[in-house]
């Protein structure tokens, strides 16, 4: 406020001043003799009053200055005012000079722009191997369940009717073969009474009834206490005759009732294997009931029997087994209790046993291990080096001149592509050999002259010579195929790997090939394909037996 005070008195003052100017125009400093006033003589009077002042250089001179001192103080006022007024409340004694400060200039730095992005070059994309697809092994069958025949209970009765006609006409032929040992015919046991003095008609009788029902011990009481004169031999041997007739009525019986089994044939064996002597007759006689024991085997079976839809309870291990040659080859009759009836298409005769349904069916069966599946990695490129488990021996080596092995019996070494040199020792006396090898499997082997490098070749053979079936598999990554009863052979510089379906639909067996003959051949465990070395290795053929008429017309 005293600086506005101040800034205000100032003007009022400098208006004041401007105001009386004149005043100093008519008496200014340093006038003439003549001049009065303050400082000296008035001024002329001649110009006194009228108004009109003529201009003065001195005059004009003093003026300026006194208006520069006025503006000067005002000035001087205003910074007073304005120091004052920084210090907020201005005081005499305050008034002093005081340091000046300002405020220190800002300095940012000039942004520097981003530079425009270059403009890429092109690249060209790394080189990559092309992906290998792994090729699936085709699904292989084993058991092909077109093959399966359904089993009803109108096909069991009717089988069962079908085998009492067959054992009937067997029966029937035992008859016609035994017909000497057997009970004479009523007319002709008539004339052996009569001329065995047994003339009374009413004994004769009496003996003709025993015989007809089979009491062969009454036959013989009436026949020794009647002949004339008595015959015990001839009494025996006609009440051995009756029950010999009387043990053939018992299984025509038992046929019929569907009781007739195996063990009543066997008894029956027993009683007449002496009734001929040796030659071809016993033996003919013996073989048909031979047959008949077998065609009660298949009746015994079918009394088990439970009506199925074809495959269903069937596995692994082993199964009765009936070859029936009025099936066509290879059907297959599930009965349904673990037997199996299988067609031969018409050869051989009746065969019931126990066997792996593959080997029913007519399929190769092996009866040792199989090659052992493998998850080894391979090489199937650049230079292999391998010393065979034959060479029971170890054997050093040097690769270019820098790097120093030594490979066990029964390894292998990869080294990848390109040349390799590669050195050792021969042994004994022999000498340092040196190979440059490229692309291929060698293999470090005895010979006259110490060790020695061969080249290594794989050959293998898959022989599929016993199977009905195409075989499907996979060697190296290529599918392959080998019709039924075929075989193929494949050539390589590294070991082969086979992969397969073993007929399950269930993965894939991996096996590890270095060469060999190996045999599809069906394991007996699991009714399965599996491959099989041919070397020390037992598989059996397939093959049928014979078989009964079971369900022809």
């Amino acid at each position: 406020m005293r600086s506005h005070r101040f800034i205000a008195t100032s003007l009022a003052l400098s208006l004041a001043f401007l105001g009386t100017s004149s005043l100093f125009a008519q008496f200014p400093f340093g006038g003439s003799s003549q001049s009065g006033g303050l400082f000296g003589g008035s001024s002329s009077n001649r110009y006194r009053g009228e108004g009109n002042y003529p201009p003065s250089n001195n005059n004009s001179n003093l003026e300026t200055e006194i208006v520069k001192g006025i503006f000067g103080a005002l000035n001087e006022g205003i910074k007073a005012g304005n120091q004052g007024n920084n210090n907020n409340n201005w005081r005499p004694e305050y008034n002093r000079p005081r340091p000046q400060y300002y405020p220190q200039p800002q300095y940012y730095p000039t942004p520097t722009p981003t530079p425009a992005p270059a403009t890429p070059k092109n690249v060209a994309p790394k080189k990559n191997p092309a992906p290998v697809k792994k090729v699936a092994a085709k699904k292989n069958n084993v058991m092909n369940t077109s093959k399966f025949l359904s089993l009803t209970s109108q096909d069991i009765d009717r089988a069962n009717e079908k085998l009492k006609d067959q054992q009937d006409e067997k029966l029937d032929d035992i008859e016609d073969q035994l017909a000497g040992q057997l009970p004479p015919s009523d007319t002709d046991l008539v004339t052996q009474l009569g001329n065995a003095g047994i003339a009374d008609p009413t004994v004769q009788q009496q003996i003709l009834d025993a015989k007809n029902r089979g009491d062969a011990a009454t036959v013989q009481i009436l026949y020794n206490a009647n002949a004339m004169p008595p015959n015990p031999g001839a009494a025996a041997d006609l009440a051995n005759k009756i029950n010999l007739q009387n043990d053939l009525n018992d299984l025509r019986q038992q046929n019929q009732d569907g009781k007739l089994r195996p063990r009543d044939i066997d008894r029956f064996v027993d009683k007449t294997k002496n009734i001929f002597p040796p030659g071809a007759q016993r033996d003919d006689y013996l073989a048909n009931l031979d047959d008949m024991k077998k065609t009660a085997e298949v009746q015994d079976l079918l009394a088990g029997a439970t009506p199925n839809p074809g495959m269903g309870g069937l596995g692994g291990g082993t199964v009765t087994v009936i070859h029936n040659p009025n099936l066509p080859q290879g059907t297959v009759i599930n009965l349904g209790n673990g037997s199996v009836m299988v067609g031969t298409g018409g050869q051989g005769d009746l065969n019931v046993g126990t066997s792996s349904l593959a080997e029913a069916m007519g399929l190769p069966v092996a009866y040792s291990e199989p090659v052992p599946e493998s998850d080894a990695t391979i090489p199937t490129s650049g230079v292999v080096l391998r010393n065979g488990a034959d060479n029971e021996a170890e054997i050093s080596y040097v690769i270019n001149d820098k790097y120093e092995y030594t490979m066990k019996a029964g390894h292998i070494q990869s080294l990848g592509e390109g040349k390799w040199v590669v050195r050792f020792d021969r042994g004994d006396t022999y000498g340092e050999a040196k190979y440059t090898l490229t692309d291929g499997t060698y293999e470090f082997t005895p010979s006259d002259s110490g060790w020695a490098l061969f080249t290594k070749k794989y050959d293998v053979t898959i022989d599929n010579s016993e199977n009905p079936n195409e075989f499907n598999y996979v060697v190296n990554n290529v599918p392959a195929v080998i019709e039924p009863y075929g075989t193929k052979t494949h050539n390589s510089k590294y070991p082969l790997e086979v992969r397969f379906d073993r007929g399950d639909g269930k993965g894939e067996e991996r096996k590890v090939l270095d060469g060999g003959t190996f045999m599809v051949a069906v394991s007996p465990q699991d009714n399965l394909w599996d491959l099989y070395s041919t070397d020390g290795s037992s598989v059996l053929p397939g093959g049928g037996g014979g078989g009964i008429n079971l369900f022809g017309n």
